[in-house]
């Protein structure tokens, strides 16, 4: 009897620990910056940054499947969820839904045939996920745990265990990467049983590609859908993980140098007498966590900086050269404090 009371004593003031522990990381952030998705508008993340680099950046998302595939919910629905998380663009693994009304959303849509067939998936949030159940079951099931709690922290916990991701992106210079979403608010429980499990809006909130324009989208709808998409298949965008914050302020460029004119992502730029081309990285802005610049040429690391706003870096060699921003947020008990990779770049080619 003793020892049953011990038992269920013992039981009691676990379940007392892992609900005060649980409740602590509920209210942990990962922020980076202090800048909140939630608290952004388009016209705010659309506004060039005041420092010279007048580049417009337009937020979405890819690989997100309606009803009419492996999703649970309509074209329709989903775009109008995009719309509230102040998206830009959503691009469909399906056709286009004719029916879908879109006089008054400022959501552009594509099917996914719409862009080139060569582009590289260089971070799948659904697969991080279905590798760790696959791979690494531990770290799979610590993060059920925490879901309830905190779910940047669930998905943080497989994110940073995932080396795949990085070395893709490095093997890939000539490429052109992009997240996909894979969103389908769609978890299969039994054969025939699914629930709504995560949301379209959590997975959105999660990661972005972010679209960089040297002007401002005219308001001329077909128009504009060919910017995007042209911006789309030259790779003139980067991704990231915005759960971290939101990247405003990043920028990669090359110039010649005393040029004013800049070459943005997805484009070559060409030697001139074989003058140096000089390459300047900007860190997005208001960030309260340590952060690191990474310049890699060809895949291989050539310009390592911490702690810097931005940086300019002069070669004459040939390449594709791509930036990386980490950074290292605060992370609770027991968790080691780590590097995360918040914002990949696509390549600048010097010929």
């Amino acid at each position: 009897m003793k020892l049953t009371k011990c038992f269920l004593y013992f039981f009691i003031v676990l379940f007392l620990i892992l609900c005060v522990y649980g409740f602590l990381i509920g209210h942990f952030s990962f922020k980076a910056s202090k800048l909140d998705v939630s608290q952004s508008n388009l016209s705010f993340l659309h506004s060039p940054v005041i420092s010279g680099n007048s580049f417009y950046t337009y937020p979405g998302v890819l690989c997100v499947h309606s009803s009419l595939n492996h999703g649970s919910a309509s074209q329709e629905k989903i775009l109008n969820i995009a719309n509230e998380e102040s998206l830009s663009f959503v691009g469909f693994l399906e056709n286009l839904q004719n029916s879908v009304h879109t006089r008054n959303r400022k959501v552009f849509r594509f099917s996914h045939s719409d862009l080139r067939q060569d582009l590289v998936v260089d971070i799948n949030l659904r697969k991080v996920w279905k590798l760790a159940w696959n791979e690494r079951r531990s770290s799979f099931i610590s993060s059920l745990f925490f879901y309830p709690f905190n779910r940047n922290l669930a998905f943080l916990n497989l994110y940073t265990q995932d080396t795949k991701t990085l070395e893709s992106w490095k093997n890939t210079p000539s490429k052109i990467n992009y997240l996909c979403s894979d969103a389908r608010s769609k978890f299969k429980v039994f054969k025939d049983f699914h629930i709504k499990f995560p949301s379209y809006s959590q997975v959105f909130m999660l990661a972005k590609n972010h679209i960089v324009l040297r002007k401002p989208l005219s308001g001329h709808k077909d128009q504009d859908k060919k910017i995007l998409l042209s911006a789309l298949n030259k790779g003139q965008f980067f991704y990231s993980l915005d759960l971290l914050g939101v990247p405003k302020g990043f920028s990669f460029f090359a110039n010649h140098i005393n040029s004013q004119s800049k070459t943005l992502m997805g484009n070559m730029i060409s030697q001139e007498s074989l003058k140096p081309i000089e390459l300047t990285v900007t860190t997005p802005l208001e960030t309260t966590r340590p952060l690191k610049i990474q310049i890699f040429r060809n895949g291989f690391l050539v310009k390592e900086t911490l702690n810097q706003k931005s940086i300019k870096f002069k070669t004459s060699e040939a390449g594709y050269y791509k930036t990386l921003i980490s950074t290292k947020p605060s992370w609770p008990w027991p968790f080691k404090q780590k590097w995360v990779p918040w914002v990949f770049s696509n390549a600048i080619e010097i010929n």
